[in-house]
């Protein structure tokens, strides 16, 4: 193992400074964090690669495939004794057609601000050059050369933010690194402390000392992170190497993180400042061809859209393969997205989140400059009759303009909307055309918040919901509506994950209040047994398990608790229990509120 005096000398030093704070960014203000994380706030769209030793497998090994759908968990899955997989897997991991430049350049073509790789994964086999662990790509495989330096050398060339992935709570290979009931293979057992102390501390030192300026770390499995004490001692050491660096709330301990990680799940409503969406193309993280579900490259247009509208941010995730090529399917879909953002781009990047409460057409985005505004109407439908309502528009509009285009709009100013009268026969994309409109004073809208009713109800349909989705398990809810009203559907596929508890669809809406009130919740549902889990949350969270209705086509009002909601908008939320089999067959087509006097 090679010993570079520089990184003994780093290491020691801040060894001496653990636990000298109380928290990693002690004394930042609002304001302070504010300024750290603008440039993040402005990306909106960067580029998550999972690639390493696992990329050569396509999921089987010897004969035995996983049925797991993530690639990268193939050593666990089929559990290869770690000798095994260091020699057979990790010790031929050649890349001969990686390319750091051509890797950078298609992120920065996209239209990607920022650039995350895995510097190690699960299985423990780093990059980059350490002197820490031999078991890196530099010292244990045929490539001999630091992937992770070539590749943050490419993004300060493309002017891409440089982020690294490190999985520091769950390692197969080294000991200590995985919980003792997980292990398979006695090179496995050791302190998990020591592991923590040497491997992870050493590494994640080497990372932010040896490779330039580091925008953005991306723990994993924080969730395993055992020793509290040891977990915050590193939080303490990112700021001392790294001072403008942004964390994902993965490590554990205390570190809460700077944004909230969203993965493989869509979001209807954020409910912190900075968010972030990760999310594959097909279903595995890591390059598997033989899982042909991916998905189009519209849907990832519109996700892109939709995240940002919501005001956070989406890491869009590429599995290269084990030469070093990206999938030609996502090198397609990334063109796809390039193109559109070459010309609408101006209504994504340091944007601020959609104003309205939901919007017939689409989504909006607006971006401010003292008195003036300029807002971004996304249009996934595109009016027949060449005529666009914006709904709760109260402004006078100084010009109306479709991006792409030399087409200029009227506009009429009406009660409680703004018309916008002119568009093209034709829409200007297949998916997402843009409109601006510029005003030139403060944005005076009417949000569109649900609002109870003279006998102070409030009814939540399916038609006013916004949506948290699991698109890779194809699970969109659908509204299906007949002569006299509509109801959710396909919920049977839209069930929580059993390993990530709580994360599957919800269905949410905004209601605003004038007063602080209680209020009965009654729901009206069809089901077709007597054991699906349900849960209604507010301020309050009321649990209930529905009863038998009869059949899928028989529905009965079933009252599910009581809540209540503060003066002001309140975000409310109906979803399934936290297990698979407590979410069979539900159809939802209302809820009733009423206030309880």
């Amino acid at each position: 193992m090679k010993i570079k005096f520089i990184t003994i000398l780093v290491w020691l030093m801040f060894c001496q400074l653990f636990f000298a704070q109380t928290g990693a960014y002690q004394k930042e203000t609002k304001a302070t964090k504010a300024t750290r994380m603008q440039w993040y706030q402005d990306a909106r769209f960067g580029m998550f690669i999972h690639w390493g030793a696992y990329s050569q497998l396509d999921g089987e090994y010897k004969g035995k495939k996983q049925k797991d759908p993530k690639g990268e968990w193939i050593m666990r899955n089929l559990k290869i004794p770690v000798d095994e997989y260091a020699t057979e897997i990790a010790g031929k991991f050649n890349p001969k057609h990686f390319d750091a430049d051509k890797w950078a350049k298609t992120a920065k073509e996209a239209g990607m601000k920022y650039l995350v790789i895995t510097t190690k994964h699960h299985d423990g086999f780093a990059l980059f050059d350490s002197d820490v662990s031999d078991y890196n790509i530099v010292d244990a495989s045929p490539f001999k050369r630091d992937v992770i330096k070539e590749l943050s050398d490419a993004c300060r060339r493309y002017g891409l933010k440089f982020g690294v992935y490190y999985s520091q709570a769950q390692d197969w290979h080294h000991p200590g690194g995985l919980a003792p009931k997980n292990r398979w293979d006695k090179k496995q057992n050791g302190d998990w402390v020591t592991y923590f102390k040497t491997i992870v501390k050493g590494q994640v030192t080497e990372l932010l000392s040896n490779y330039g300026e580091v925008s953005l770390l991306w723990w994993d499995s924080g969730r395993a992170t055992q020793n509290k004490k040891v977990a915050d001692s590193i939080a303490k050491e990112l700021v001392k190497l790294q001072p403008t660096i942004i964390v994902n709330p993965r490590l554990g301990g205390n570190l809460k993180g700077d944004f909230n990680t969203y993965e493989q799940v869509i979001p209807g409503v954020f409910t912190k400042e900075y968010n972030e969406l990760c999310l594959t193309h097909n279903r595995s993280w890591s390059y598997k061809p033989s899982d042909d579900a991916w998905k189009s490259p519209e849907f990832l247009l519109k996700t892109l859209v939709h995240i940002t509208a919501l005001g956070g941010n989406f890491l869009f995730n590429v599995g290269p393969n084990q030469d070093g090529e990206f999938p030609e399917q996502t090198l397609k879909a990334l063109q796809y997205i390039g193109d559109w953002m070459k010309v609408n781009g101006a209504s994504i990047y340091g944007t601020q989140a959609n104003p309205f409460y939901k919007l017939p057409f689409g989504e909006a985005t607006l971006k401010t400059n003292g008195q003036k505004t300029n807002l971004y109407l996304h249009i996934y439908n595109w009016p027949k009759n060449q005529k666009l309502s914006v709904p709760g528009l109260k402004n006078n509009i100084v010009s109306a303009t479709l991006l792409g285009t030399n087409t200029i709009l009227k506009t009429k100013k009406k009660t409680n909307s703004v018309e916008i009268t002119g568009l093209p026969k034709e829409k200007s994309h297949p998916a997402v055309s843009v409109l601006v409109l510029e005003i030139e004073e403060p944005l005076h809208i009417d949000a569109g918040f649900i609002k109870p009713s003279a006998s102070e109800e409030l009814l939540l349909t399916p038609s006013n919901a916004l949506l948290t989705i699991k698109p890779q398990f194809d699970c969109i809810p659908t509204i299906v509506k007949t002569n006299k009203d509509a109801y959710f559907d396909n919920w049977k596929n839209c069930i929580p994950h059993p390993r990530f508890k709580n994360t599957g669809n919800k269905a949410h809406w905004k209601v605003e209040i004038p007063s602080k009130g209680n209020y009965k919740v009654i729901a009206t549902v069809a089901t077709q047994n007597n054991r699906n889990v349900v849960t209604f949350q507010a301020k309050d969270k009321v649990k209930i398990t529905l009863p038998n209705t009869g059949g899928m086509d028989v529905f009965k009002r079933v009252e599910l608790g009581e809540v209540s909601l503060k003066k002001g908008i309140n975000t409310l939320t109906f979803a399934g229990g936290k297990k698979m089999e407590t979410w069979d067959f539900v159809r939802l087509k209302e809820i009733q509120l009423l206030k309880i006097q």
